[in-house]
């Protein structure tokens, strides 16, 4: 994490001084020194993250850098030094700073413009090379657990799993349509969540209005580029995200899938989530590639006509299939939802 303009003590890695490094834990605060495994290191930086995010946006603004550093140390953390810092760390100049922003320029490599750094010091090793080095302990549940600061607090969590195409054209539709349900009947009262893939999250999230909030869970460095909701970066390869948004959520929407969508819902449904299959989407919607057949099986509170509005085509097609099934998986959404809360 290096930031290298002449005001800012001559090179020295921004975390040696001003305080900041009193912000991490022991084994954490030296880039030269201990040897911290990565999964403290990323802990660290959420809670850091988080413990600057006051108002829990998802961003940082300048007053709330401002408040944190000169707590730290009104001397060093001078109007043009916050400032500086905001600016090396905002690399889109959208005036705020997104946590992947601040993951990115927190294990920025040598020399990387997003950290302003050209030259350091050998002797002086960043946190960024750390991460090639070690093997080490990733924990799902914690990393679940913490990213979920960055969430709204107590709000049902809706996750999205689905394909990067659409084998039917209905099947679209059939997404859309209960991304706009979802809006009317539900609204502000759940946040929706997807991993940041064309497809099925992509449509899912763009059909969606300005309601519920919807979060974007990708691998550190990558963009979901929706256009819609925020971006959050969870884990640093595509695997650890999938471990990730298979315990972060509380209900998952299934439509159709391969084996990747079978394996977080397996994930999800082994730590007590709730999932929703489209059924008649086929693939691992429909029992392929060992999804939980507990999820197949209609639940209590449901009748026999709504869940068969999800398990069967029948003789529905076009515009009736589409309205008929988003109508009945909202429904269930909603009897799911109530029925964990009681």
């Amino acid at each position: 994490m290096w930031i290298n303009p002449k005001e800012l003590v001559a090179g020295e890695p921004l975390c040696e001084h001003g305080g900041f490094v009193s912000l991490f834990p022991e084994g954490v605060k030296s880039t030269a020194a201990a040897e911290p495994g990565i999964f403290e290191i990323r802990a660290a930086v959420i809670d850091v993250f988080s413990a600057m995010d006051r108002d829990r946006s998802g961003f940082l603004e300048v007053d709330e850098i401002a408040r944190l550093m000169r707590s730290l140390d009104t001397k060093t953390w001078t109007d043009k030094r916050i400032q500086m810092l905001h600016k090396a760390i905002d690399t889109d100049g959208n005036g705020k700073i997104e946590y992947s922003e601040f993951v990115e320029w927190m294990f920025a490599p040598p020399g990387s413009p997003k950290a302003g750094a050209k030259e350091r010091p050998a002797a002086n090793v960043p946190l960024g090379e750390k991460l090639a080095e070690h093997e080490h302990k990733f924990d799902p549940i914690v990393m679940a657990s913490k990213l979920g600061k960055f969430l709204p607090e107590g709000k049902p969590r809706v996750c999205i799993l689905g394909g990067r195409g659409f084998q039917d054209p209905l099947m679209q539709l059939l997404v859309q349509e209960v991304a706009r349900l979802m809006t009317s009947e539900l609204g502000d009262a759940v946040v929706a969540l997807t991993g940041g893939l064309p497809g099925v999250q992509e449509d899912f999230a763009k059909a969606l209005g300005e309601k519920p909030e919807v979060v974007h869970m990708l691998p550190v460095g990558e963009e979901s580029g929706f256009g819609v909701g925020r971006d959050l970066a969870a884990g640093a390869t595509m695997a650890e995200r999938m471990e990730i948004y298979g315990q972060i959520g509380d209900f998952y929407l299934t439509f159709e899938g391969g084996p990747g969508v079978a394996k977080e819902a397996i994930m999800a449904h082994s730590r007590g989530a709730t999932l929703l299959p489209m059924m008649w989407t086929g693939g691992a919607s429909n029992g392929m590639f060992d999804f939980p057949p507990e999820a197949l099986e209609q639940p209590n509170f449901c009748s026999e006509e709504e869940w068969a509005a999800l398990k069967e085509r029948g003789a529905r097609d076009g515009e009736e299939l589409v309205r008929t099934t988003a109508e009945a998986a909202v429904k269930v959404l909603r009897g799911m939802i109530q029925e964990r809360s009681s």
